[in-house]
This record gives C-alpha cells, sequence and structure tokens, in this order.
C-alpha cells in the first residue's frame, strides 16, 4: 500500500456575495503529493477526501466532501465547499484533514487560519459593521436603501455642488433670511426694468430705483386718469390739494360729529332755526348765553325757579302769563287780622 505524505496551505477565502445561494462561499485549498520518501507522485488525478473537525484528532466531522484533483509535479489545488456547500458556521476552531484515493486521514490535520473565518461575515451582527470597517469609496448608490440616508448621517459641510442634482433645490428647501426666493411673486431671472420718469442704478449688490424728475405721471395726459382708473378708497388725505373738497363734493348727511373738529362752528356756520332743543344739553345755557330782553334772567338776584309769596295785605293773582300784586283796601287791619279779647 502506498503512502502519502501531504503539504498546503489554504488560500484566499472567496468573497461572499450579497445573494449566498447565487455564489456559494468556497474555500481554495492547494498542496503537494509526495511518496514515503519525498519524491513527488506523478502526473495524473487523484480522489482526495476532505472533512473539517472540531478538534486537531479524533472525532467526527462536521462537514465533508470528495474531489477528483489532477496534480502536476505533484502539486494539486481545491476549492472545498465546491462539491458540498459549507453549510457550517465558522465561528469555533476548525481543522481540516485529508485522505488520498480512498486511503487513511493524513497526519496532522491543518488548522484553519484567518481567512476562513471570515466567512463568518455571512451571519454579522447588527450594528457590527462601523465605518472604520468599510473601504474608502466601497458604498455605492446600490447598496443604499431607499430613505436610508437622513440629515443627521450628513456630514457638516459633505454636500458640495457638484452632489446636488441640477434643478433639485425648490425655494422651501432654502432656509429663510438666506437669499431672495421671489420678487413680487417672481422667481427665476427677474429683470427691473425703468419705466418712464424712473432710473435704476446698480452699485455693488445695492439697486437704486429713483424718480427722474417730470410730473411724475408717467406720461399720462391731462385729465386722463378717471374714477374708474382709480381704485375703490385709493384716493387718501395726502393726495387731495388744500380746499380741493368742496360743500358740493359731500354727499348729504356724510359730515358727522366725529367729522368735525371740536370748536370748529361758528356762528355762521349755523342756518337760522337750525339748533333746536333736542340739540341743546341739558342744564348747559347759562345767563350770558341768552339776548338781553328774550327772557327773565332774575328777580331780585334770584335765579332758577322764583316762587313769590303774598305777606300781609297783599295778594298776588295770576292771569295767563301774567301776575297781579295788589293790596288790601285801606291798608288798616281788619276784623280778620284781629283775634277774639286782643282789644281790652
Amino acid at each position: 500500500m502506498r503512502s502519502y505524505i501531504y503539504s498546503g496551505a489554504l488560500l484566499v477565502v472567496l468573497m461572499l456575495h450579497t445573494a449566498w445561494a447565487q455564489a456559494p462561499a468556497v474555500i481554495g485549498y492547494q498542496g503537494v503529493l509526495t511518496d514515503g520518501s519525498g519524491t513527488a507522485v506523478a502526473d495524473g488525478t487523484h480522489t482526495l477526501s476532505f472533512g473539517l473537525y472540531e478538534m486537531a484528532s479524533g472525532g467526527i466531522a462536521v462537514w465533508t466532501e470528495s474531489q477528483t484533483v489532477a496534480t502536476v509535479n505533484g502539486v494539486f489545488h481545491a476549492n472545498l465547499g465546491s462539491a458540498s456547500p459549507l453549510g457550517i458556521d465558522f465561528d469555533r476552531a476548525l481543522w481540516l484533514g485529508i485522505g488520498v484515493d480512498g486511503g487513511a486521514e493524513l497526519s496532522p490535520r491543518l488548522a484553519l487560519t484567518g481567512s476562513p473565518y471570515s466567512l463568518i461575515a455571512r451571519s454579522v451582527a447588527d450594528g457590527a459593521v462601523t465605518g472604520g470597517k468599510i473601504a474608502d469609496g466601497a458604498v455605492s448608490a446600490a447598496d443604499l436603501a431607499d430613505d436610508a440616508v437622513t440629515t443627521s448621517r450628513v456630514a457638516d459641510g459633505a454636500i458640495t455642488s457638484a452632489k446636488i442634482a441640477d434643478g433639485s433645490i425648490r425655494a422651501v428647501d432654502v432656509a429663510g433670511g438666506e437669499m431672495v426666493t421671489g420678487v413680487n411673486g417672481l422667481q427665476d431671472g427677474v429683470t427691473l426694468a425703468a419705466g418712464a420718469n424712473v432710473t435704476i442704478t446698480p452699485s455693488g449688490n445695492t439697486l437704486t430705483i429713483a424718480s427722474a424728475g417730470g410730473s411724475g405721471g408717467g406720461g399720462l395726459a391731462d385729465g386722463s386718469v378717471t374714477s374708474a382708473k382709480i381704485a375703490d378708497g385709493g384716493v387718501g388725505t395726502v393726495d387731495l390739494a388744500s380746499a380741493a373738497v368742496s360743500a358740493a363734493k359731500l354727499a348729504d348727511g356724510s359730515v358727522t360729529g366725529a367729522k368735525i373738529a371740536d370748536g370748529t362752528i361758528a356762528s355762521d356756520d349755523l342756518g337760522d332755526g337750525a339748533v333746536t332743543s333736542v340739540q341743546i344739553a341739558d342744564g348747559s345755557i347759562t345767563a350770558a348765553d341768552v339776548a338781553a330782553g328774550e327772557v327773565v334772567k332774575s328777580v331780585n338776584g334770584l335765579q332758577d325757579a322764583v316762587t313769590l309769596v303774598a305777606g300781609s295785605n297783599v295778594m298776588i293773582t295770576p292771569s295767563g302769563n301774567s301776575l297781579s300784586i295788589s293790596a288790601n283796601m285801606g291798608g288798616g287791619a281788619g276784623t280778620g287780622d284781629i283775634a277774639d279779647n286782643a282789644i281790652t
């Protein structure tokens, strides 16, 4: 029975594809087969059996497969997992055992090193991949889920003009106080054109709009502005020339008390008989307001309601608007004036 000696090395673990089932992970292995004297076996094919164990010797394989490989000067290459998928977890220590052409497993087993253990990446825990683990430029647009990049994920100053698609920024995206987003409802390139009697002078970032003289009417002919051209309520006090509003311009009843300044109505402003009792506030007429010969202003210096009382030998007799004041006959005492038993 021939004996074999092998030496070899695990090569590169093929990168895992996003879809595991479409691109199974394999471990590249290359070795050299020699006979018992150390001479490379003749060129040809050999059947190699591979097994992965959780211990350096003994135990039961957790994965096995067989492959037919070609040797050249004893050198062979095999992709472990190409015949039987590597459906195991590489989160533990594992050893590779090899048998040749149905013979016993060769010794010693080969301990797996770092590269095969990278297969554990297919079950990386959420959040385990940090920014430091990602190569610069490795993340493409296709790798990002919709709405995955939020404001908090973008570093200050990271978005340059080249990153912004033309025409993608709208007025609502602009913070207040940053730029002019509209002029009288217009957007884009707005041109201010100077009309009649107006000049527009730029100076740096300042535009000075000034009147160029003239009547300010912009070339309006006399009398061309009719009532229909004036907006309702458009004429203010400052637009009226002095004495421009005559009595004929005032509608009947349009001047109320609130429109009249205190103390401005003179006697000449009142029509004859215009002020009636209703217009006079109670108690507001003084003696000085009454013309001479019109009313009794006082009686012996008394005002308000004066009562005349008839004294001894006096009679007061009213008749219409007349009061008759008279004395008794003889001017002496009558019997009615002498008390009983008064004369002794």
